[in-house]
């Protein structure tokens, strides 16, 4: 049984990485990613890997439309709040890598 991935920032200079990375592996899919420039689009398209057929969506919520187990939040600090509570609401287990955040 593979692992379902939702991927934030997955066409930044980190999550562009992990979505390679994800790709290498037999038991981690990666189902969703989040990208504003890149809504719409296969993932795979973008960074120019065939193994990530996964769609694009503008926003964390319409990404987590999609069931997935983990949630990788590699955005921005003013929306990683939203973004990690959507997830947590949704069930999903979250990896924060965003940089830049402080405390509140």
């Amino acid at each position: 049984m593979s692992i379902r991935v939702c991927l934030a920032g997955a066409t930044g200079w980190a999550g562009s990485a992990l979505a390679r990375g994800i790709a290498q592996t037999d038991d981690i899919d990666l189902v969703a990613a989040v990208s504003r420039t890149h809504a719409g689009r296969i993932l795979g398209d973008v960074l120019g890997e065939s193994r990530l057929g996964c769609p694009i969506f503008a926003t964390a919520e319409e990404a987590l439309a999609q069931p997935c187990d983990v949630f990788f939040e590699y955005t921005k600090p003013e929306v990683a709040k939203a973004n990690t509570l959507a997830a947590l609401q949704q069930g999903a287990h979250v990896v924060i890598g965003t940089s830049g955040l402080a405390d509140a």
